[in-house]
Formats: structure tokens, C-alpha cells, sequence
């Protein structure tokens, strides 16, 4: 954001880089149809209807603008 990016999605622990490839593409994905935000929650939501555990999706978050 310091550098002039209107936002950033970033994780709260370490994350298993196939867990975070998977939350990834779910969420670019949506990104054409939705907001960074909604998207973000879309792909968590799906990552978690899969059965994926919450320590694989559970510690993305959007900073910065939403839209």
C-alpha cells in the first residue's frame, strides 16, 4: 500500500504454497464478476466447501480498497 498499490491480499501465518495456489486461482477467477472483496470471500468459501481446513484459507485478508 506504502508503494502505491490501491490493495494487497496477505496472509496472517505461513500457508502451504499448494493451499495458497488453490485459494489463488479461485480468487483471480472471480475477480472479472466481483469485487477484490467478494471474491476473496468466494474463493474462502469454496475452499472451505471443499473441506479444505480453515489453516489453508483462514489466514487471507484484504487490505486497501475493496473495489
Amino acid at each position: 500500500l506504502y508503494a502505491g498499490a490501491t490493495s494487497v491480499v496477505s496472509s496472517l501465518w505461513h500457508v502451504l504454497d499448494e493451499a495458497t495456489a488453490a485459494l489463488m486461482e479461485s480468487f483471480f477467477g472471480k475477480l472479472p464478476r466481483l469485487i477484490k472483496r467478494d471474491a476473496l470471500r468466494a474463493a474462502q468459501l469454496e475452499l472451505m466447501r471443499r473441506g479444505e481446513p480453515p489453516f489453508a484459507w483462514a489466514s487471507f485478508y484484504l487490505s486497501g480498497s475493496a473495489r
